[in-house]
């Protein structure tokens, strides 16, 4: 096997040195009845839960199911609760060390009053 493709109905084809492709197998998707239900299991992985219902397996696109497009990446792949800690982070030590300047500011002005 030199290559491998995969189509937008989920279907895995592989290339092979002699010039020949064939089908190697389909990916296929699930969807829930109550996707709020489902575990996180970290780094944008789901499992199902006791509230999430059983899964409804289906090609891509079929059946309201979620298609694929080949060779894209997922906009989706950051884990957002990290990066809203990043984010909170970043403006408390921003606002720290602007308070640090505002002081040390103050001082400066204080101890020019001072000679005066």
């Amino acid at each position: 096997m030199t290559g491998f493709g995969i189509g937008q109905d989920g279907t895995i084809r592989g290339k092979f040195s002699d010039g020949t492709s064939r089908d190697l197998g389909q990916i296929q998707v699930a969807r829930f009845a109550n996707p709020s239900g489902l575990r996180r299991r970290g780094q944008n992985q789901f499992a199902a839960g006791p509230n999430s219902g059983l899964p409804v397996v289906n090609s891509p696109g079929a059946g309201g199911s979620a298609s694929i497009t080949a060779g894209a990446t997922e906009l989706s792949n950051t884990d957002i609760g990290r990066n809203l800690v990043d984010l909170v982070l970043a403006r408390t030590q921003f606002r720290a060390s602007a308070q640090v300047v505002s002081t040390a500011d103050q001082l400066f002005n204080d101890l020019a009053n001072l000679r005066r």
